[in-house]
């Protein structure tokens, strides 16, 4: 007997071949394809195939390499990877990058009880060409990176505090809509003075010595003009300031700076933040310079408390990329992370080369352009997300039914099938 009801009987719950070989399957159809569930899609494209040294991501169905070539990672220039395959596509590209072709790496693993890039990179973890930050275990992070650190070439500052930072400072609600025009330009003219203050005397600014700062906001008013260098703050906010920013009372400033003080101070009392915003800190530019050649972070957030912390980190690596070489491909592979703006933020660097990774398929409208696309099983709402945008050529029935091992790659106009390795 077959336990159901209704159409529960006629199309039932299925993954693999046909659990009952002596009955005869259903017709298989465009919604219904039958009791064979998997799909046999296959298609052999010569032009995915690697000419070289490559970021591998299997063999296509004649048994040769496909997969991102070296030097440049131009394909990688803009990556999505969904489906239930996501995963373990990520922590192999990882792995090649650190372990094989000695690539600079940022990674994140969001979600999920396990550390499967720790796992897979042990041996580059004990020789120390690897970090972990694990952020359901602050005490044991090997690395911490300041988000608020600034290189040492002064002439990059101003492009670093207009972008990266505003960005940062609008996660923290630092808005005209929600603070008002007056406090949030005195917010945002406080912050970027106090950086630049201490950034000339060669101190370190992390978080915990902003929240201290703005507690104490009188000294604002007494730096010298020169402190704020031109393009370090919009062209309305900067005259603000100078006309009437600078001359506010010691109660006003207090006042409007309150939102960003309190916020910061409610963050550094959860354990995660006490223990991952405080020194000491990784200089990622004299790590990657060296011996390391990656830095992995592991961060299941069940509670959604995490946001700013992963934003942070966020805005270290924008700073990174902003005085890195162009012509040194760094390769970010964010995991079940929602980037939000900072995906377009971290593409618009010529080193980027960013993969963005989920088991489901998010709202595409909100991603970079993609350069290449990875596909391995969905869900059959995230397959019909895909139909009628990308991968014109494949059905949804084809997405929803590719064996564990499959997955398809489109590159620009071309796309063909690859299966994985191991």
């Amino acid at each position: 007997m077959l336990a159901g009801q209704g159409q529960a009987l006629l199309r039932q719950s299925f993954n693999g071949d046909n659990p009952w070989p002596e009955l005869p399957p259903f017709p298989p159809s465009e919604d219904n394809p039958g009791l064979a569930a998997m799909s046999r899609l296959e298609r052999v494209t010569p032009s995915l195939r690697a000419k070289g040294q490559a970021l591998i991501l299997g063999q296509d169905g004649e048994g040769k390499r496909v997969g991102f070539d070296l030097p440049e990672l131009d394909a990688l220039k803009s990556a999505w990877i969904f489906g239930r395959e996501a995963e373990r596509v990520a922590v192999a590209l990882t792995c090649q990058a650190v372990r094989q072709l000695r690539i600079p790496t940022l990674s994140w693993m969001v979600g999920g009880g396990s550390d499967p890039t720790g796992l897979a990179a042990a041996a580059e973890i004990a020789l120390g060409r690897a970090y972990t930050c694990d952020a359901e275990r602050p005490a044991q992070a090997r690395f911490r990176l300041n988000p608020l650190w600034l290189p040492a070439d002064a002439q990059i500052w101003p492009a670093i505090l207009s972008t990266s930072w505003v960005e940062w400072l609008r996660e923290l609600g630092v808005t005209a809509g929600g603070l008002g025009q007056v406090a949030y330009r005195h917010t945002l003219a406080a912050v970027v003075l106090t950086s630049l203050a201490m950034a000339r005397q060669s101190v370190g600014l992390d978080v915990g010595s902003l929240r201290d700062a703005l507690h104490t906001p009188d000294y604002l008013a007494s730096l010298d003009g020169n402190t704020l260098m031109p393009g370090a703050l919009d062209e309305a906010t900067q005259a603000w300031w100078l006309a009437e920013g600078r001359r506010a009372s010691t109660f006003d400033a207090h006042l409007r700076l309150g939102h960003l003080r309190a916020r910061l101070s409610a963050l550094l009392e959860l354990p995660e933040y006490k223990m991952l915003w405080r020194p000491p800190y990784l200089d990622p530019l004299q790590a990657f310079s060296g011996e390391t050649c990656g830095l992995f972070w592991r961060a299941p957030d069940p509670r959604r408390r995490l946001r700013p912390y992963l934003t942070s980190q966020l805005l270290a690596v924008a700073t990174l990329l902003a005085t890195w070489p162009a012509e040194r491909p760094v390769l970010i592979i964010l995991h079940e992370l929602e980037a939000g703006p900072w995906a377009h933020r971290l593409a618009s660097f010529p080193a980027a080369r960013l993969v963005l990774s989920s088991e489901s398929v998010p709202a595409l409208d909100r991603l970079p352009a993609a350069t290449s696309l990875v596909v391995s099983h969905l869900a059959r709402a995230d397959a019909g997300k895909l139909e009628g945008r990308l991968l014109a050529e494949v059905q949804p029935a084809d997405l929803r039914r590719l064996p564990a091992n499959r997955i398809v790659l489109q590159r620009g106009r071309e796309w063909g099938t690859v299966d994985l390795e191991g």
